[in-house]
């Protein structure tokens, strides 16, 4: 849902960014919560090696953000 993310840390990519995992759940009984629903802006990180997201910030290493299973590739090719 890149449409409506918000861009914050650079212009080529995304590292981070806020989803809307609106759902329609909204009745005539029960109203949209708009801001407030905890469907909208879900903070999602992106990792720079792989591009897979993840709701947890990731770890920076030389100026970019790496995921868990990055950060042993990377640790593997210095071991060597």
């Amino acid at each position: 849902m890149y449409n409506d993310s918000i861009k914050l840390e650079s212009e080529d990519y995304y590292m981070y960014y806020e989803r809307d995992e609106c759902c329609g759940c909204a009745t005539e009984s029960y109203p949209c919560l708009g801001g407030g629903c905890p469907n909208r802006n879900i903070p999602t990180w992106v990792c720079d090696e792989c591009g897979d997201e993840y709701d947890e910030p990731l770890e920076e290493i030389n100026g970019k953000d790496y995921c868990p299973i990055c950060i042993k590739k990377f640790n593997e090719v210095e071991d060597e």
